[in-house]
């Protein structure tokens, strides 16, 4: 009987990004400061990824192939809360799509952050611990969003996901938290 409905469940891919906390530091860049990452917290430096990583998780019982992961949000309102306090020319070619091939399930991928997106997360613009406490709009970012898409390893369904991402800075702490808003099979 357990087999059975073993052999009833789909064989499908279900990718979440977890929730993840980073420091942000500044660099001086052709007179302003441009805004880096730190290490993520609890995470292990690897060679192999210089830059901080998100994990994307395959929670489903089934590969993902031919992955794209794409963020989105609006550069004027990143260049407006930046303020001209930030050099954003740094990171303005970034490339905002990501490309895998495939991932196993209960396995992860590296996602780095947007680049181009961290200047709005500053900490000179962020407030203070209490600040946040007393004025829970004073740390709202503007809208990041990413998509995931992907197909099962048949290539006969894919699947198409949207996270709106809650950004939450304060002083030079950021979290990213993935919030699932849309999902098409």
């Amino acid at each position: 009987k357990l087999m059975e409905d073993a052999n009833r469940l789909p064989i499908k891919p279900e990718i979440f990004i977890e929730t993840k906390q980073f420091e942000l530091y500044e660099e001086e860049s052709f007179g302003l400061p441009i805004v880096m990452v730190k290490l993520l917290f609890n995470d292990v430096k690897d060679d192999n990824y210089p830059f901080p990583f998100l994990n994307a998780i395959n929670v489903g019982n089934g590969v993902a192939k031919k992955i794209v992961m794409t963020w989105e949000y609006n550069s004027k309102e990143v260049e407006h809360a930046a303020k001209s306090i930030y050099n954003l020319e740094a990171f303005q070619n970034e490339k905002n799509e990501i490309r895998f091939d495939f991932l196993k399930p209960n396995d992860h991928l590296y996602l780095s952050p947007p680049k181009g997106y961290l200047p709005c997360c500053g900490s000179k613009l962020n407030p203070s611990l209490t600040e946040a406490w007393l004025y829970p709009e004073s740390y709202k970012k503007p809208r990041l969003l990413l998509h995931v898409d992907y197909s099962d390893i048949s290539g006969y369904s894919n699947y198409k996901r949207t996270f709106e991402v809650q950004v939450k800075a304060i002083t030079s702490t950021v979290t990213f938290r993935f919030l699932l808003q849309n999902e098409y099979d």
